[in-house]
This record gives structure tokens, C-alpha cells and sequence, in this order.
């Protein structure tokens, strides 16, 4: 059972939980409408900026590995938990902070696997200590909220970004070779090809002004990180999950179990089958999320960047 005071400690925690999944998807929602303007940005071409998703599933990868081996056998205490979460969510604000200010796309992709690692690191931490707290039991309706807001998360980033995005429908300078209208309409002199007539100084002007939204989003990291670092320096007195051991309750686990083994059977077609879903859905997920945005404002149907824009609200 959970004591008065520590219920109210469990629902601080439990609302920052919330807040940071909901970071998570924020920092995740706000790269797709992005992406086409942070190629411009580094100077790549859309079809390049697409390896930005690819460094940051290193990333997340990396870090399911890393935070199942030393959340649980190295962070023994409460506060040690605590203090890695708002770590990692401070420092996934910090790297998602630095996106619109990279010039280079050497050092874009990078941050971004360092910003993917550091967000999950905290995403499956705190669905860790969750479990730690409630119990496996207990903790399933819990953990169906904390991706829950994972979702609000992608839907409030496309909602963010929307009033800083241009109105207009873009134009070749976004959609098309950024690369080869520079060489092509630009000379060192500083004149321009007339049959083009585009001045490098015109691409530039139309990049949106992509740095407050991701400022935006930093902020709210910062706010989360801090707050973990708060409830782990007053030692937030946090329940913790404990196996009964009493004979008659011993005995009902053991027939519980017994019951458990005769229903499920092939438990290894079953993990096999249950990771091939996520991989599918997370794939379509994340592919979804990269490339609507730009196919939107760059595709057969020309919509304007608000527009194309409310895909990933949808």
C-alpha cells in the first residue's frame, strides 16, 4: 500500500513523468515539418536530411541497451533514479536546443544521435521505475498513460512549430536542389545568372524562423530536468514494489503461475512476434512522422506549410 505523503510524492513524480514523455514526443514531432528547412540550413538536399532519423534510431537503440544494464543494478537508491532521468532529459533539451543553430551537417547528425539517445535513456527509465514502484501489476495502466502523452506530444510539436512556418507555398528553393540553384545563380563576384534570377541572400530569407520553436521545446526539457533534479535532492520518499512473502500468498502465486504456463504457450513465437509489430509500427510511425510534412508542401497536391503541417496533428 502507498502511505498518504507518498501518494502525493507519487503524483508529483507521475505528473512529471507525464510532462517528460510529452517532451519526448515533442522533440521527436517538431524535426518533420523542420526537416526541409534544416536542409537548407546544413546545405544538403532532402533526400540526405533523411539520415538525421536514422542517427537518432542509433541513438534510441543505444539507449534501451545502455539503460536496461544500469538503471537497475547500478542505481540502487530512489534519488540515483531520479537524478539520471532529469540528467537525460536536460540533456536531450540541450541537443534538440542546438538543432536550428548547426550549419554543418557533419555535426547535425551527430547531436541529433546524442539528442536520441539521451531522450530515450529517459523514456525507458521512467517506464522502469514505474514497473519498480507499482509492480508489474499495477503499473499497466501507467505506463499506457506515459506513451499516451508521448502522443500529445507529437500532436502540441506540429502546433508549435505551425505559426512560425512561412504562408506561402514553397517554392524550388525548398523542395528542389538548394545545392545546384546556388551554383548555378550565384558567382564569387556576386553576380547573378539572369535567367534565374535568385540570389543566394533571397534563399536564405526564405528559411522560417525555426529557432524559437525548438527554443521552445528546450525550455520545457529544462523545466522537466530540473524538477527531477529537485525531487532527487529532497530525496522524494517515492513506494516501492515489494514481492509478498507470506505462505498463503506464496501459494496463490505458484498456482497463479502454474495457470499462467498452462494458458500461454510458445512463449518465444510470441516475443518473436511481439517485436516484429513494434519494429513495423514504429517504422511506420517514425516514417510517417519524417515525411509528411515535406511530401505535403513538396508533393502533387502543393499545400501550404500550415497545412501540411496539421498532417502530424492529424
Amino acid at each position: 500500500m502507498i502511505g498518504t505523503f507518498d501518494q502525493g510524492s507519487f503524483y508529483a513524480y507521475l505528473c512529471l513523468a507525464w510532462f517528460g514523455h510529452m517532451c519526448h514526443g515533442l522533440a521527436i514531432s517538431i524535426l518533420g515539418p523542420a526537416q526541409p528547412y534544416l536542409a537548407q540550413n546544413v546545405g544538403v538536399l532532402n533526400e540526405q536530411i533523411n539520415f538525421i532519423w536514422t542517427g537518432r534510431g542509433v541513438g534510441s537503440c543505444l539507449a534501451a541497451i545502455m539503460t536496461g544494464l544500469v538503471f537497475k543494478s547500478l542505481l540502487r537508491k530512489k534519488w540515483q533514479k531520479l537524478l539520471f532521468l532529469g540528467s537525460f532529459i536536460l540533456c536531450a533539451g540541450v541537443f534538440v536546443g542546438l538543432v536550428p543553430w548547426v550549419s554543418s551537417f557533419s555535426i547535425l547528425m551527430p547531436a541529433l544521435l546524442v539528442a536520441g539517445f539521451s531522450s530515450s535513456c529517459f523514456n525507458v527509465g521512467n517506464c522502469a521505475l514505474t514497473v519498480y514502484m507499482l509492480g508489474p501489476e499495477r503499473s499497466a495502466p501507467y505506463m499506457q498513460a506515459l506513451n499516451a502523452f508521448v502522443g500529445l506530444g507529437f500532436m502540441f510539436g506540429s502546433l508549435i512549430v505551425r505559426p512560425f512556418l512561412p504562408e506561402q507555398e514553397e517554392d524550388s528553393s525548398i523542395c528542389g536542389s538548394i545545392k545546384e540553384e546556388m551554383m548555378t545563380n550565384f558567382s564569387f563576384t556576386g553576380e547573378v545568372n539572369e535567367e534565374g534570377n535568385v540570389y543566394v541572400d533571397e534563399l536564405v530569407e526564405n528559411i522560417p524562423d525555426i529557432v524559437w520553436p525548438f527554443l521552445i521545446i528546450l525550455s520545457f526539457h529544462i523545466f522537466t530536468g530540473l524538477a527531477f533534479f529537485v525531487l532527487a535532492m529532497v530525496k522524494c520518499p517515492l513506494p516501492e514494489h515489494k514481492e509478498k512473502t507470506e505462505k498463503a500468498d506464496e501459494e496463490l502465486c505458484n498456482k497463479t503461475e502454474k495457470e499462467e504456463k498452462n494458458i500461454l504457450k510458445h512463449p518465444y513465437i510470441l516475443l518473436f512476434l511481439s517485436f516484429l509489430f513494434f519494429t513495423i509500427s514504429s517504422g511506420t510511425e517514425g516514417f510517417f512522422i519524417s515525411q509528411s510534412y515535406t511530401y505535403g508542401i513538396c508533393g502533387p497536391h502543393k499545400m501550404t506549410p500550415a497545412k501540411a503541417a496539421s498532417l502530424t496533428t492529424a
